[in-house]
């Protein structure tokens, strides 16, 4: 058992952008690790004043190594705002693209043609752990028993996520030039991009021995142009770091703190075998948003596109022993895909499902999902 307590002002009251953080540092190695207890936090915990208590069952967590020389520490971590919203609605030529950031949605919400087309909206996600990779017994549709291998993951940092895959709209005012999506249909502005390559949205970099993304690739111009405001009230500020998520924020991510098969009992997404329910012409994909989000409000990662994630694609991941914050293998020859698309059996659009192509790969049923990694 861990006890804390919290001694406040009567009169203040928790903020949005506060967090409840357990750390826990292990001195029987060195150097020290200090990010471990990442695995066991529990959310959302008090942060009400006085004393609370959180109990720890290791047994239960999966812990399999033992020390007697660890210290924990209890603190309230401060996030950035719970959405950043990038305004590109100026196109290629705009110098900067003002970036704003909110702590809550707008009135009437985030699934309107404004947040679609241009607008790009993320959404801050706390860090936590969860189990990634599906269950042998009874065992999810489609399974892969060398690539689902359940194990546990620790996100260690807060990281923002599109609430939806990028659209054509949004990808043609940033990169301008010819829509090259196969799909696009009278509504093809909210539809989202397909046909790009990873070595397209962020160019031929040597992730994860670099995070470098090529200049006058999707994530190079966005990353140049993207600013917040400064102290003068102007847009000066650079904004960096956006990049497309790994595979294990991107599971994260989709999951909400679920852990079965897909993260909603309602709704998934466009799949195979659902084309014609009338979301949209029965021969492509629908428009983002077109269904229920996950408990973190994050649409249609079940189906409509593939997304790109950063990493080499490696069968057996769990033998890497990345427990915390893995970035997959450090060379390969294909890159990871996730979430399913419009042409899978719904069992190819689970939560652990995992793909993966050459980096060169275009294909109409591939697009991506923006993200940016706080530190």
């Amino acid at each position: 058992d861990i006890d804390y307590t919290i001694t406040r002002d009567p009169d203040s009251v928790p903020s949005v952008d506060d967090n409840l953080e357990v750390l826990m540092i292990d001195k029987s190695v060195t150097p020290a690790v200090t990010n471990r207890a990442i695995r066991f936090l529990q959310a959302p915990l008090p942060l009400t004043a006085g004393k609370h208590r959180i109990t720890w069952d290791a047994n239960g967590d999966g812990v399999t190594n033992y020390s007697d020389k660890a210290s924990f520490i209890v603190k309230i971590a401060h996030y950035a705002p719970a959405y950043m919203v990038i305004d590109v609605s100026k196109g290629k030529d705009a110098p900067v693209y003002p970036v704003t950031f909110l702590n809550g949605e707008p009135t009437g919400g985030f699934n309107t043609p404004e947040y679609k087309g241009d607008k790009i909206v993320l959404r801050r996600i706390h860090p936590g752990s969860y189990v990634a990779g599906s269950p042998s017994s009874p065992a999810e549709a489609n399974r892969s028993a060398e690539n689902e291998v359940q194990h546990r993951v620790a996100i260690s940092k807060p990281f923002y996520i599109g609430l939806f895959e990028v659209t054509q709209q949004q990808y043609l005012n940033v990169v301008g030039g010819t829509n090259p999506s196969q799909y696009q249909g009278d509504d093809w502005q909210f539809r989202p991009v397909e046909k790009v390559s990873w070595n397209t949205i962020r160019g031929t970099g040597n992730w994860p021995n670099s995070t470098n993304v090529l200049a006058t690739s999707f994530m190079g111009i966005l990353c140049a142009k993207c600013k917040s405001k400064g102290e003068d009230g102007n847009y000066t500020e650079p904004v960096m770091g956006f990049d497309l998520p790994t595979e294990f924020q991107w599971e994260y991510a989709c999951r909400a703190g679920t852990t079965g098969a897909y993260n909603t009992t309602k709704e998934l997404g466009r799949y195979k075998s659902n084309k014609t329910d009338g979301r949209g012409p029965s021969d492509a994909h629908t428009t983002v948003g077109s269904y229920e989000p996950n408990q973190w409000g994050l649409y249609d990662m079940h189906g409509n596109v593939y997304e790109w994630c950063l990493d080499w694609f490696k069968a057996d991941v769990q033998t890497l022993a990345q427990e915390v914050d893995p970035v997959g293998a450090a060379s390969g020859s294909a890159r990871v895909l996730r979430g399913g698309s419009l042409d899978n059996a719904v069992g190819s659009c689970r939560s652990a499902y995992r793909n993966d192509n050459a980096s060169s790969y275009t294909y109409s049923s591939s697009g991506f999902r923006l993200s940016r990694t706080l530190p």
